[in-house]
């Protein structure tokens, strides 16, 4: 794409766009048996074209679609989209943690609504079409070459919920329709912005610090580490720090235990996890919960969602789970069982 907007004239273009494709492919095909070679992962080719990724980017989409239907004009809200599909998800054919749809445009559709489309591609729409054969200067090419491929990767991805992509996507696209001119600063501006640069420099580095004590705790979590020493020096472990409050969160939720003590307290932490992390062992976490605290509806609600999470892949463990919570603790759940049977006998195909 580079190369093709680089010239002006036609057959200078077309043997521009064959030197760059011939190069690409070959690019593509040695990056490819690299990443076969020296990993397991699929390249993005590879998780479009098998059928059962095909089929997962196909209900991210079916997803979205469902959130947009219920809140078109606004969208259910930034960074809800995880939130909105666990709402709906008894409803859908497939569900498993996600909180982002893979596609930029419905992900901004089901997020914020038609206000959010409007916002995001009527500024594209004027610029791109206009300046896709209009730049005078090679650095407004070099520019809307990244602007475009960073676009279609965003497609089949979601390179710009991540800030090293976005702030590059966002300088690129300004110098599209760029007029140069020379900008003066007087000293006390000078000042303003350096001051400015010094506080992110010191929040930076006070946030990498607690962020490696959020990471040694997780990894002690994930290691049987000694559960007890954590919470004990909670407040040393895992200081509370601006910016990281859903891990500290997520950290809490993860080792607070199975009793009864604290139930609201526990309820209320992990009705906020889910909101944007509802992964199998949080679903079931909650539902035991919501049991605990004679909650049936809401516990069996929960645990039909894990049933169906990810294809229905752990149900049939799930409901074995459930016959020995029932057997232990006796607190009503033999109707909640009964009714959980009753459910996957009358939905074999979300169910397993």
């Amino acid at each position: 794409i580079g190369c093709l907007l680089f010239y002006s004239t036609m057959l200078a273009r077309a043997n521009a766009l064959l030197v760059s494709s011939s190069l690409s492919m070959f690019g593509f095909f040695i990056g490819s048996y690299l990443l076969k070679v020296n990993s397991q992962t699929l390249s993005a080719v590879e998780r479009i074209i098998y059928e059962e990724n095909k089929s997962s980017r196909l209900y991210l989409l079916e997803q979205s679609w469902v959130i947009y239907k219920q809140h078109p004009v606004v969208g259910i809200g930034w960074g809800r989209y995880s939130n909105g599909v666990l709402e709906n998800a008894l409803e859908l054919p497939w569900f498993t943690y996600s909180y982002h749809s893979h596609m930029i445009f419905s992900q901004i559709a089901a997020e914020l609504g038609v206000i959010g489309l409007a916002i995001l591609l009527i500024p594209l729409l004027i610029v791109i079409p206009f300046r896709a054969f209009h730049c005078p200067h090679p650095y407004q090419r070099i520019a809307l070459a990244c602007v475009l491929v960073t676009l279609l990767y965003s497609l089949s991805e979601y390179p710009l919920w991540y800030f090293v992509y976005l702030s590059l996507f966002v300088v690129f696209f300004s110098l599209i329709d760029f007029k140069l001119c020379n900008l003066t600063f007087n000293v006390v501006k000078k000042y303003i912005v350096v001051s400015i640069l010094c506080l992110l420099c010191v929040y930076s580095f006070f946030g990498y610090k607690n962020y490696m004590k959020y990471s040694d705790v997780s990894t002690e979590l994930m290691t049987n580490g000694d559960l007890s020493s954590i919470q004990k020096n909670i407040d040393i472990k895992l200081p509370i720090f601006f910016g990281l409050s859903k891990h500290r969160d997520k950290l809490l939720y993860a080792m607070a235990g199975t009793e009864l003590d604290n139930i609201d307290a526990k309820l209320e932490l992990g009705d906020k996890v889910l909101r944007y992390e509802n992964t199998f062992p949080f679903l079931v976490k909650q539902a035991n919960y919501y049991a605990l605290a004679n909650n049936n509806l809401k516990a069996l609600e929960l645990y039909k969602k894990a049933c169906i999470y990810n294809f229905s892949a752990q149900c049939d463990s799930l409901q074995d789970r459930i016959e020995t919570l029932r057997i232990t603790n006796n607190l009503g759940y033999t109707d909640m069982v009964s009714e959980f049977q009753q459910w996957r006998r009358n939905n074999p195909e979300t169910s397993g």
